[in-house]
């Protein structure tokens, strides 16, 4: 529709009416209907604000209520504050902490200023007394939150991105100060002032302090949100007592990349391949000396919970979570919910941020239900109508999981004589994995890449293109290639395109690993060898659904004749590769980056770079510094109050931020589900003194509970299993619970030697009905002891 078009470019308004589609409005003079395949880009038009000065803002103060919940209370905290201002010019300090006639001083001038107002607050001479008690307190985690707001407003006027402020925003956390005050209030608030902690302990008093101190705290990442709350317990001087009982025990695999350094501030250019959390940890002690941090670089996950199982949560406090993926926080939420242990969920996203408590019986867990970002795009739009990068990411990572994960393990089973008689599709598979496309060196590897490309990027194309060419009309007489379908195009292969090398050198060592081989990590190496491999025609190769009928019948037939049998091929091993998005060095995002944005290309879609490629495909939600500095901040705030041992819901606050548009979005959480009352167990868990054999502890719930119990598992073990063998059912009946765990377990598991394992039941009443059933904490009984 050329009318459309200006040259150059204008914006036109149009009228959104969903995700996908917008109105243009009035067509009729603008020339012939578009056949399809355009392209629009959204512009966004600048805006011009205007704010009131401040002299008339501090009086007719418009404020953005970061509690709604608080409206009312945040124009007495406005009025507070120029108390404040008074309070100090008049007195040259401001009111001492937990001070009684400091506090009603400070309420007569707040009634003074407050009468003077054309906009007067409601008087709240307990919250006015409170703002006075605390005015010369200090907590880390609240300047945290406040240097990020502000930080982040400081960035908008530099950069004139995102709407500033209008203009006043007030935030307390006034829950997190001690439920009884009255021993602060009898001390009067008088602190060391040589004590680093003297600011702090202003506000919640020196027991409070020792408390924090002797805390244990499991820190789960140290990227982003990970630096910022070890920046901010060390602060605190979480772990840090004196007693030397407390300490911090934090994790991560991965390690410092160049690009961590503009937002992960607990690490330097020196620090760039270093792990992570070792680096962070040593960091943190650097801010706090007296800091107790043990560095792990461990996945969190059924692989290592014997590592982090019931007796290393029983040696915590609680646990804060600093996870850049979905995934990782419903495993970590049910470990938690597992071992009843309190939870700090943190996440950002850009200038958007969230913080969720999780205390086990009071507060509902981690929300699970499915993200956008999760939601499964339509099999047909990834393998032949991508729209979008998202699109073409996705397909790259099914690809690797194809090639790279199910092929070899297909491939290993049927050498381990598993998994029954293959069918005839996967007869072809296995014919070319173990006898056509089995490399005996790299240059073999090279050559499989280079016909891989070839098919993934132009045959299979073109076979699309013979299948719905050009002009090809749907069942309603509209352009096939329309509503949203671009119409691809061929790629040609050139190796000095550092794009198709790319995707080849990365392929090439992907395949050496499936086999064993020697991987290359000089692209020359690759570039010399794929110059020299011919490309079979595509009218005689067969590949999955490619091929005429004729091929295919009689490559089916040739596979199940010539297929060896596993006996024959004795010395063949491979290897099934894991997507793993965080080592640099295993070529997995490489090949995910060259072969989503080759995809993109065959259908014109714009590249994206190799971590933009990462942080997709690897699923890792992206964070600037400002938004992971307030969502630390308010996870700690969190932590002062579970250390304090609140059990109130109304205590604990969910918290939601953007601070592209300065909102806030402040409220209670939802109460936690109520088991069926069968149980009568305080905490929603149930507790079995070992030792015990299986068989008694079925009949344990058969006769107290009226339950059969049919699967008992600790992790990622299964113990018990009706659907396990009669002589593997009988036998484990007669073990004890330990004997299991160290038989299914191996030598992980028997090393770590547990004092507590956290049993997970299933189980049918009576009537054969599902009932939930609580973890059982299942206490082993040493021999010495």
């Amino acid at each position: 529709m050329t009318g459309r078009n200006h040259d150059p470019p204008r914006p036109h308004v149009v009228k959104v009416q969903s995700g996908t589609t917008f109105r243009v409005g009035d067509t009729r003079n603008m020339g012939s209907l578009h056949p399809g395949g355009g392209v629009c880009q959204e512009v966004r038009r600048p805006i011009s604000l205007s704010f009131t000065p401040l002299p008339e803002a501090l009086d007719q103060a418009d404020i953005v209520p970061a509690d709604c919940m608080k409206e009312k209370e945040a124009l007495v905290l406005h009025v507070a504050f120029l108390a404040l201002h008074e309070y100090e010019a008049r007195h040259g300090h401001p009111p001492r902490p937990w001070h009684a006639r400091d506090a009603d001083k400070f309420l007569e001038l707040f009634c003074e200023i407050n009468e003077q107002r054309v906009r007067k607050a409601e008087e709240d001479a307990r919250l006015v007394r409170t703002f006075a008690h605390t005015a010369g307190g200090q907590t880390a985690p609240l300047i945290s939150v406040v240097g990020g707001v502000a930080a982040q407003e400081v960035a908008k006027a530099c950069s004139a991105k995102f709407p500033p402020l209008r203009q006043w925003l007030y935030l307390d956390a006034l829950e997190c100060l001690p439920q009884d005050t009255s021993e602060l209030l009898a001390s009067g608030g008088e602190a060391n002032p040589t004590d680093r902690y003297s600011a702090q302990a202003a506000l919640f008093g020196r027991r409070f302090q020792e408390r924090l101190g002797d805390l244990r705290y499991f820190i789960v990442g140290a990227g982003a949100i990970g630096c910022e709350l070890l920046k901010n317990l060390a602060l605190a001087g979480v772990g840090a007592g004196v007693k030397g009982e407390g300490g911090l025990t934090i994790t991560d695999m991965d390690v410092i990349e160049k690009s961590n350094l503009s937002r992960q501030f607990l690490f330097r250019s020196g620090d760039v391949t270093r792990p992570k959390s070792e680096t962070a940890a040593a960091a943190a002690k650097a801010i706090n000396p007296g800091l107790r941090v043990i560095a792990h670089q461990l996945r969190v996950g059924p692989e290592t919970e014997h590592v982090f199982g019931a007796s290393f949560y029983e040696s915590m406090d609680g646990v804060a979570l600093a996870l850049d993926n979905v995934e990782a926080r419903r495993y970590m939420d049910h470990a938690c919910w597992l071992h009843r242990r309190p939870m700090l969920e943190s996440g950002t996203l850009g200038p958007s941020g969230s913080v969720q408590p999780v205390l086990p019986g009071v507060t509902e867990r981690y929300q699970q239900e499915q993200v956008p970002g999760d939601r499964p795009v339509a099999v047909c739009t990834l393998k032949r109508f991508p729209t979008t990068i998202e699109h073409t990411l996705q397909w790259a990572r099914d690809t690797f999981e194809g090639e790279f994960t199910a092929v070899p393990e297909a491939g290993m089973s049927y050498l381990k004589g598993g998994g029954g008689p293959p069918d005839s599709d996967m007869k072809i598979t296995l014919r070319q994995a173990l006898v056509e496309e089995v490399p005996h060196g790299f240059k073999d590897c090279v050559a499989w890449a280079r016909r891989h490309w070839q098919l993934l990027f132009h045959d299979t194309i073109l076979d699309l293109l013979e299948e719905f060419p050009p002009d090809k009309l749907t069942s309603t007489g509209t352009p096939f290639w329309s509503d949203g379908k671009q119409r691809p195009r061929p790629l040609h292969f050139h190796p000095e395109d550092p794009l198709h090398l790319a995707f080849i050198h990365a392929a090439a060592n992907l395949q050496a690993a499936v086999y064993g081989l020697h991987q290359v990590s000089d692209q020359n190496v690759t570039l010399e060898l794929v110059a020299g491999t011919e490309v079979p025609p595509r009218n005689f190769r067969y590949s999955g659904r490619e091929g005429t009928i004729q091929e295919k019948e009689g490559i089916e037939v040739q596979a199940m004749n010539t297929l060896p049998s596993p006996a024959s091929l004795p010395h063949l091993h491979l290897s099934s590769l894991i997507f793993e998005k965080d080592d640099d060095h295993n070529f997995h995002i490489d090949f995910i980056t060259a072969a989503s944005n080759l995809r993109a290309s065959n259908y014109s879609i714009a590249p994206v770079d190799r971590a933009t490629s990462k942080r997709i495909a690897g699923r890792i939600i992206p964070a600037i510094v400002t938004s992971t500095g307030v969502a630390a901040g308010l996870a700690v705030l969190e932590l002062l109050k579970l250390a304090q041992g609140h059990r109130h819901l109304d205590a604990y606050k969910i918290s939601e931020f953007n601070l592209a548009l300065c909102r806030f979005c402040i409220a209670q959480p939802a109460p936690a589900d109520d088991l069926d009352d069968r149980w009568h167990v305080e905490g929603d868990r149930l507790e079995v003194e070992g030792e015990m054999t299986m068989e008694q502890l079925l009949d344990l719930f058969r006769d107290v509970h009226l339950l059969e119990v049919i699967l008992v598992a600790v992790g990622n073990l299964t113990l018990y299993s009706f659907l396990l063998p009669k002589a593997e059912r009988l036998k484990r009946s007669a073990m004890t619970i330990s004997a299991i765990v160290e038989e299914v377990g191996g030598e992980g598991w028997a090393e770590a030697g547990p004092r507590v394992l956290m049993l997970e039941l299933g189980a049918e009443d009576q009537q054969g009905q599902e009932v939930e059933v609580p973890p059982v904490r299942y206490f082993i009984r040493k021999e010495e002891e």
